[in-house]
């Protein structure tokens, strides 16, 4: 987590698309600091896509976890379990 924790403070984007309204919910059931983790996550994975113009990303809810996919490429899946905290 500490090279992801380096790339985020490193990266000079921004993509600014509102969280859907069943992530922003997801969200902010989880502890602060799981959020403060999981929302830099979100924000690569979108500029990431916007960077190599991947096309819109879907973002949906998928057995209760975040789920971030591109029309052809495997979804991404992220999530914080209260049984697996770290």
């Amino acid at each position: 987590i500490s090279t992801l924790h380096q790339t985020l403070a490193t990266a000079t984007y921004h993509v600014g698309k509102p969280m859907t309204t069943n992530i922003r919910i997801t969200f902010a059931n989880y502890p602060q600091q799981a959020q403060q983790q999981l929302e830099p996550v979100r924000e690569l994975i979108l500029a990431i896509a916007a960077e190599h113009t991947l096309g819109g990303v879907e973002e949906t809810l998928k057995w209760g976890e975040a789920s971030y996919s591109i029309k052809g490429g495997s979804p991404i899946r992220i999530d914080w379990k209260a049984k697996q905290p770290g």
